[in-house]
């Protein structure tokens, strides 16, 4: 079986390590879909929301997982993303960031760029002797993504089993999806991307770090794939990483990812998108994007 590695923290845009505030009680309803994909689970998290999750998935009579608490502050290049938060003026010296840009604190560095960490933490300690590895992020198959008729579920929603699989037969969110995934990705990495999106801190690393002149903006919710290859890239986001803090960048795992692909995995396997948002007017939640547009759900329901 596959496993999935993924994380829940609850930390707000008005706290020192930033974040969107989300609680556990938010991700529930689209998180459970997660279960429905036939895969082993760990989740990294707080250590008040262990007890918690481990309750949530023995209720839910799931038994493949393994939830593991860890201080987001325990990370490597904590002091240093906290440092570069306060030299561009995200929070203060008191690590306060009332009164500041809370649109530049709604993202949890720390965790963004945690997540090669935590992966490769999961295939050292080989909790279920898996040969793939994947990290894909708690609340990815909310309504905004994924029609509803496909599994999409709101946030902040008691979960009604009539939406998930094998109820719903429609879902996307199924154990067919990773298996012909993995018939797909094989023996390689999968990394997918979005060709609207162009992020200015490909600019500040090019021009700091003398990276690639054209750079495919490689997605963050959803990656990973052979175990050996999986570890390479973790290794290689790592040295990027020091490189990027050395440069007093302060930048999310996206574009961290994107630069390590376009420098060192080209020939791996690239699935591509163009918008977020899913397709269908008559859904729920649609939120304006042309029809027939190639959506991010459309990766599920094509492969």
């Amino acid at each position: 079986m596959n496993t999935l590695v993924t994380a829940i923290y609850n930390h707000s845009p008005h706290s020192r390590i930033g974040g969107r505030g989300y609680r556990w009680e938010d991700y529930i309803a689209p998180f459970e879909n997660l279960i429905h994909l036939g895969c082993n689970i760990v989740v990294y998290t707080q250590d008040d929301l262990v007890q918690v999750i481990q309750e949530y998935f023995n209720k839910k009579a799931f038994f493949n997982y393994k939830v593991i608490p860890y201080n987001l502050d325990n990370y490597k290049h904590s002091d240093s993303i906290y440092k570069l938060k306060e030299f561009y003026n995200i929070i203060d010296k008191n690590g306060l960031a009332e009164g500041r840009s809370i649109v530049d604190n709604d993202r949890n560095y720390h965790l963004c760029l945690s997540k090669t960490y935590f992966v490769s933490e999961v295939i050292k300690n080989n909790y279920f002797e898996s040969e793939r590895y994947y990290w894909i992020d708690g609340g990815l198959f909310h309504h905004g993504l994924f029609p509803e008729s496909l599994g999409g579920i709101e946030r902040r929603t008691v979960p009604n089993p009539d939406n998930y699989w094998p109820q719903n037969k429609k879902s996307l969110c199924n154990p067919l999806f990773f298996e012909k995934l993995n018939t797909k990705v094989k023996d390689k990495l999968l990394f997918i991307g979005i060709d609207s999106y162009y992020s200015r801190h490909f600019s500040l690393i090019k021009s700091n770090l003398a990276g690639p002149d054209k750079v495919t903006h490689v997605v963050g919710g959803l990656f990973g794939g052979d175990k050996n290859k999986v570890l390479e890239l973790c290794e290689k986001f790592d040295d990027k990483i020091s490189q990027v803090i050395s440069a007093k960048i302060l930048t999310l795992e996206e574009e961290i990812l994107s630069i390590v692909y376009e420098e060192n995995f080209l020939d791996q396997d690239y699935i591509k998108f163009s918008d977020w948002g899913h397709d269908i007017p008559t859904e729920r939640n649609y939120l304006g994007v042309q029809p027939g547009s190639n959506s991010f759900y459309k990766i599920f329901k094509d492969e």
